[in-house]
């Protein structure tokens, strides 16, 4: 049995799973461990039920190996001979009878089941782990359940998880829980911020305006949808009842020509106005300029264009050793990249779409989300590529840009607590400055107690140190992180800035104490 110790939303998940009848969906924020709950699981099973099989399912083929890596870690045991770990996915197909086999999901659809029926012909037990269960529900895709209405299925032989950072999805009630159990635990950023499962991160909701043309262009959008929608209710007033899933489904299908067909077209120009705004490369440029380079940096993108142009940019502008992730580049070059970015070799990964889900990424200690949908999902996705728990690793800090007064949210995550931190952060391109507002409060208090006391040069100074501070969160670190930052600043400078920090920081938390600046 494995002696993999556990943190204890695992162990609790672990019992309320038993207890339920080994089956459920785990609802788990990315990065907290969902996988090792899952091998704790078939750990569980292959003692009780020796002969279980356990077929896992998973939507990529990197995904596919990294399962793989991490099954030969938990079980360092049984990598050979009955035991060993395979894989099924395209013409790569390892042997079925194999104890631990992992599917992709378009391999899947067409085998899982048969495999699944025969192993319970043969007397076995079957524990089906199915990763990322939103992608599973769709007409194809769902056939990796058809073993369920197979005469030969036994319930008592069955043995089920469903993992995903939101499994909330279309024919969540009519496919994953018929077949995979009800939600049994919900695992998300607060809970695992208090745990300390991940690591402390903070969000800073960024802000860029449009500028005037885009302006007039976005304000011209929005009165054509608004009268463009008026005319697709006349055409069909039940499309006024229809839930989001259901509306967006009918404009996607709408005919050529038609009012709703027209909106939906509407509605993607105004949304690539939105992404392509110019002031988003401005903020970017600027965000580099400020941070440090040294550290493991991602830039999400939505478009592959968008990509290549942000790509493009830093090459000229910062270091020509970054690495860049989208669908149309051939796949040895995208592993390259991500090889380099996890090496170290490049610090920057410029990212689209094609990396939110499935991808085993390097863990990072930047994001930066130059654009993005509105889906959960994605965000979801994009925040756990830095929120991973790592050795002698700093707080997470993910800058989220967004356009202000659009059909951008100003919120990153639905999901904000006392524990999850978020600053609100504006960036203006006329003087290519960053304005925090609540920092400057701090500032502008400890600046009017510092100005009887020190003389212009050491006021310059520190007003010096403040700028440098706008943009960041170390004004937000641990009360006890300060004095080794001071003690250990390769220089006069940055101590006199760590000693700006640590003292905005007192009054932050109303706790100012006595220490001489400079």
């Amino acid at each position: 049995m494995s002696e993999k110790k556990l943190y204890k939303w695992q162990a609790e998940c672990l019992d309320i799973w038993k207890n339920s009848g080994t089956e459920g969906i785990v609802n788990v924020i990315t990065g907290a461990g969902k996988t090792i709950l899952a091998l704790s699981a078939a750990d569980y099973l292959l003692h009780t039920y020796p002969n279980v099989r356990i077929r896992i399912v998973v939507p990529t083929i990197s995904l596919a190996h990294q399962w793989k890596q991490a099954i030969r870690d938990f079980f360092p045991n049984i990598s050979y001979g009955s035991h060993k770990v395979g894989l099924y996915y395209g013409t790569h197909k390892d042997d079925k009878n194999t104890q631990f086999l992992i599917y992709v999901i378009n391999t899947a659809r067409d085998s899982l089941s048969s495999h699944v029926i025969n192993d319970m012909k043969e007397g076995r037990h079957v524990f089906m782990i199915c990763d990322e269960c939103h992608r599973y529900t769709g007409d194809v895709n769902r056939n990796i359940f058809r073993f369920r209405h197979d005469p030969a299925f036994q319930r008592d032989q069955y043995h089920c998880i469903g993992l995903s950072a939101t499994p909330y999805c279309s024919h969540f009630e009519d496919i994953l829980v018929p077949n995979l159990g009800r939600e049994i635990y919900h695992y998300g950023p607060s809970e695992a911020w208090n745990d300390q499962v991940i690591n402390p991160y903070v969000i800073l909701h960024t802000g860029i305006c449009l500028n005037e043309k885009e302006l007039d262009e976005y304000n011209e959008f929005t009165d054509l949808i608004a009268k463009t929608y008026g005319r697709m209710i006349a055409e069909d007033p039940a499309v006024e009842y229809m839930n989001s899933n259901e509306f967006f489904r009918y404009l996607s299908e709408a005919e050529e020509g038609s009012a709703a067909c027209q909106l939906n077209n509407l509605i993607r120009l105004r949304r690539a106005l939105i992404y392509n705004a110019s002031e988003r490369e401005n903020c970017l440029k600027a965000l580099l300029k400020r941070i440090d380079l040294s550290k493991k940096i991602i830039i999400y993108c939505e478009r592959i264009e968008q990509t290549v142009r942000i790509a493009n940019i830093i090459k000229k502008m910062f270091t020509p050793k970054i690495s860049i992730y989208h669908s149309e580049l051939k796949k040895e070059i995208r592993e390259k990249y991500l090889h380099q970015f996890r090496t170290g070799e490049h610090h920057i990964l410029v990212a689209c779409r094609a990396l939110d889900e499935g991808i085993d990424v390097p863990d990072a200690e930047v994001g930066i989300v130059l654009s993005c949908s509105a889906v959960t999902r994605q965000r979801l996705q994009r925040l756990g590529r830095i929120i991973r728990k790592a050795d002698r690793k700093d707080t997470s800090v993910l800058y989220y840009v967004y356009a202000v007064n659009t059909i951008d949210s100003p919120f990153f995550l639905d999901e904000n607590s006392a524990e999850t931190r978020t600053i609100d952060l504006q960036y203006y391109s006329a003087n290519n400055m960053f304005y925090c507002e609540q920092y400057a409060g701090y500032a502008a208090k400890l600046a009017k107690s510092l100005e009887r006391s020190y003389t212009a040069p050491q006021i310059r100074e520190f007003r010096t140190c403040i700028n440098e501070g706008t943009h960041t969160i170390d004004w937000l670190l641990d009360s006890n992180d300060y004095d080794f930052k001071i003690t250990s600043a390769p220089n006069r400078h940055r101590k006199n800035y760590w000693i700006c920090m640590k003292k905005i920081h007192q009054i932050s938390l109303e706790k100012q104490t006595d220490m001489d600046l400079f």
